[in-house]
């Protein structure tokens, strides 16, 4: 299922992740947190970086740190997954409302 930022739920969950880390999380600290291989944390980063690119921001690696968010970002995409998580929230209250309307009309 996609969000109304065009990530699936585990690309969310790894940006929470290395927001969760300000300090850096490792590839595979992330893949063994979600279950998946190390390959496909570095593609999903590659992804949100792309998704994140539309306000600026991404996603920073190193040897050292691993995965990390500049902290002049950290603001910034924390408010743009709060805007986007609204906009799936009135999303799926208009679907209900559909959905009882229907169900009235019937």
């Amino acid at each position: 299922m996609e969000g109304a930022i065009g990530m699936n739920n585990r690309q969310i969950d790894i940006l929470y992740l290395v927001l969760e880390h300000p300090k850096g999380i490792t590839g595979t600290e992330i893949s063994k947190e979600i279950e998946v291989t190390t390959r496909t944390v570095r593609s999903d980063i590659a992804f949100i970086n792309s998704v994140l690119s539309q306000i600026n921001c991404s996603i920073h690696s190193s040897k050292q740190k691993g995965y990390f968010v500049v902290e002049s970002d950290f603001c910034l995409i924390r408010n743009f997954l709060k805007q986007s998580t609204m906009k799936v929230i009135k999303r799926l209250q208009v679907i209900r409302l559909r959905e009882d309307i229907t169900f009235w009309d019937s």
